[in-house]
């Protein structure tokens, strides 16, 4: 059997906006204990970005539902009428790509 190491690169872009009077102190730690651990708002747009990455823009994310999304030119993700949105967040998709480099090492 012959073996290979793959690295899969990615790159995509985005602009997390949050509100720190929605995602205060208290509301990021009530949060934290129960979706996954953060210490700043930081931490959660980094999650936040991870999230949309692993997933397609307008899906509900744990721990959010549904966060306003947008494309590069401005215009909402809105596959679904009607939604209650995520309070404090939106998401500005400049670049998602399905592309991806890929490096290939054969053992």
């Amino acid at each position: 059997m012959k073996k290979f190491a793959v690295t899969a690169t990615r790159t995509d872009n985005y602009i997390v906006q949050i509100d720190p009077t929605v995602w205060t102190e208290t509301e990021l730690q009530s949060w934290a204990r129960y979706f996954y651990p953060v210490d700043n708002l930081d931490d959660l747009a980094e999650h936040i970005a991870s999230s949309i990455m692993n997933g397609q823009p307008g899906d509900a994310f744990d721990g959010f539902g549904y966060i306003e999304t947008f494309n590069a030119t401005g215009k909402r993700y809105d596959a679904h009428k009607n939604r209650n949105y995520c309070a404090g967040i939106k998401v500005f998709i400049n670049s998602h790509s399905d592309d991806f480099e890929y490096d290939i090492d054969s053992k």
